[in-house]
């Protein structure tokens, strides 16, 4: 009777996300944000007429993989949608993943579940990446089946194994370019196996990264050098102890140095909120984690986690990408952790599957919020289509909506001169400290030296609209 009332209600806690999904779904949620949702959406509809038509689909600046699945959903359902819903598939399909390795390495059943809908199904963070139009863990769940035939080759020396992974891998990269780092090393991992293991034959799976390669290269329309990425150029290990940039994308001040941010996924609460607890636990478990699968993962977390300290800007979104990982060293904490409190392990775990949730709510708030103010923005500016519009950020979320204006971007040039009658739409309370001395600030300001300014509307957010007169 215990067991069924278990599985009862580890079913109706696997079905939060559907109702967090469907929710934010009844209150127009889409997950479009800021700038970098709408270029995936713009080329997921590129992808679609490409599939269609044979039109190459143009210019994309990030990885394609994921407008590629996106756009192949949205044969089925409409792009604004599949944009969304591969990311919340990710989610589950990293919860497979996970347990599988989980099981792999521990040969435990009975805390697996559990643990796994509230460290990962509920993590705010994660289940905040789940309803947003983002690459991030559909790169996660590729990396974590990569992980895992990873495991499966070094334990069966299965060419099957061998192919899966590199397939996994492969399109990780193809995904999210970051990914390259702890891939690289899963490679040389399988490739060192092989090698010791004499399976000469399985070099035939090494097809599969070169087809990606190729794939890459032909959706490419400038040449794409990887070591000029943005990423790798302004890599540098002074970063590790800074918490202040200045840079193309502006002035950011940080909480913490980069080199804390950058392991924050081993203690932030906006991923578990007992995580730091875990990792205190996981010192009972030395011996278990020096086991060559553990130390593996291990490499592979620090290894990235130190990539990322020495970018000179911080995203939470780039610790999604080995959270998954974090969690199956932390496991066995956990499970010492529920041992320990044996008599108290279901209030503890309701308490935690209510202050996940509450956690939820205050990340996803500002994306929430975020988003209803350029939907209603794009409705406030319905009215002014067909003319030239110079602004910044919030042009990316009007084209996005299929408003039609000649665009003018701030932020990609600095202008010499500006057209008399064309609308300007901006917030100078917004941009003026992060963006000081960068385009979107010297343009406003040149606007406003050069000519005279009618204040047409006052918008949401402190959003203005005006008309540049002579």
């Amino acid at each position: 009777m215990n067991s069924i009332l278990k599985n009862r209600v580890e079913s109706s806690l696997l079905l939060i996300p559907v109702l967090v999904f469907i929710v934010l779904r009844i209150f127009e949620y889409d997950g479009l944000y800021g700038q970098d949702s709408y270029e995936y959406l713009r080329y997921t509809e590129r992808i679609k007429a490409f599939i269609f038509t044979g039109i190459h689909p143009g210019e994309f600046v990030w990885p394609k993989g994921y407008p590629i699945v996106a756009g192949i959903l949205s044969l089925v359902i409409p792009a604004h949608i599949s944009t969304q819903f591969v990311s919340f598939v990710s989610l589950y399909g990293l919860l497979i993943f996970t347990r599988r390795i989980i099981k792999e390495l521990t040969f435990k059943e009975s805390c697996v579940l559990p643990f796994l809908i509230i460290a990962l199904l509920l993590s705010p963070y994660m289940l905040r990446a789940s309803v947003m139009a983002m690459s991030d863990l559909l790169a996660a769940f590729w990396l974590t089946g990569c992980v895992y035939f990873g495991i499966r080759y070094g334990d069966k020396h299965t060419f099957g194994a061998f192919f899966w992974c590199l397939l996994f891998g492969s399109l990780s990269v193809f995904t999210r370019y970051v990914a390259a780092i702890p891939i690289a090393l899963i490679f040389l991992a399988v490739g060192y196996v092989e090698i010791k293991n004499k399976k000469w034959l399985h070099s035939l799976a090494s097809f599969v990264p070169v087809m990606f390669l190729y794939l890459h290269y032909y959706l490419e329309t400038e040449e794409f050098n990887p070591f000029h990425h943005n990423s790798i150029v302004t890599w540098d290990i002074k970063n590790f102890f800074k918490s202040s940039f200045v840079g193309e994308i502006g002035i950011f001040n940080y909480i913490l140095p980069n080199l804390l941010y950058a392991f924050s996924s081993v203690y932030s609460p906006g991923f578990l909120l007992i995580n730091g607890l875990l990792f205190l636990f996981l010192f009972k478990k030395r011996k278990l984690l020096l086991k060559v699968d553990y130390v593996s993962i291990a490499i592979i977390v620090i290894s990235y986690s130190f990539f990322l300290a020495g970018i000179p800007y911080q995203n939470n979104r780039f610790l999604l990408l080995t959270y998954p990982l974090v969690l199956i060293l932390l496991f066995p904490a956990f499970t010492d952790l529920m041992d320990r409190f044996q008599k108290k392990r279901n209030y503890i775990l309701a308490a935690l599957v209510v202050m996940q949730l509450v956690l939820f709510v205050r990340a996803i708030e500002p994306t929430f919020r975020l988003s209803m103010v350029e939907k209603e923005i794009t409705t406030q500016m319905y009215a002014y289509q067909n003319q030239t519009l110079y602004s910044f950020e919030i042009d990316i979320a009007l084209e996005g909506r299929g408003l039609d204006f000649e665009y003018r971007n701030l932020w990609k040039e600095e202008y010499k001169s500006f057209d008399e009658g064309a609308l300007v739409l901006f917030n100078e309370e917004k941009f003026r400290t992060q963006w000081e001395g960068k385009n979107p600030m010297i343009n406003w300001n040149q606007i406003k030296n050069k000519h005279q300014l009618t204040l047409i509307k006052e918008l949401d957010a402190n959003w203005k609209l005006y008309r540049i007169e002579n």
